[in-house]
């Protein structure tokens, strides 16, 4: 049982839900749309593990690490079959993607999109 949600905040929420699922392979689970392009709350699905996100808006105390200029979130993400992942080019275009000293997990930081 997940005990354990982050919950993180994009400018642009509808990019980073299609980034997340097109290079890990999250799932949405839903989305509740706001005025214009916020997204309100969203909730992504990755095996068991569920993970919160939403638009950074000016209502709240949250900002975006892009509001911030700088990095101030950040997702370890293990997927099944990294390197099967890496020739097929689920990471293609999106950031730096390589293997730790075992060769067994990525990185990839995934640009603004």
């Amino acid at each position: 049982m997940q005990t354990f949600f982050p919950i993180l905040r994009y400018n642009d929420a509808r990019g980073a839900i299609r980034s997340l699922c097109a290079t890990f392979g999250f799932v949405k689970v839903f989305s509740v749309p706001g005025s214009g392009r916020i997204v309100r709350h969203a909730q992504l699905k990755l095996g068991t593990n569920v993970l919160m996100l939403g638009s950074a808006r000016p209502d709240e105390l949250m900002a975006s690490p892009q509001m911030l200029g700088a990095a101030t979130q950040a997702l370890y993400v293990y997927i099944d079959g990294p390197r099967r992942a890496f020739r097929t080019g689920a990471f293609r275009g999106r950031g730096d993607y390589k293997p730790d000293q075992r060769h067994r997990l990525w990185f990839t930081r995934i640009p603004r999109p």
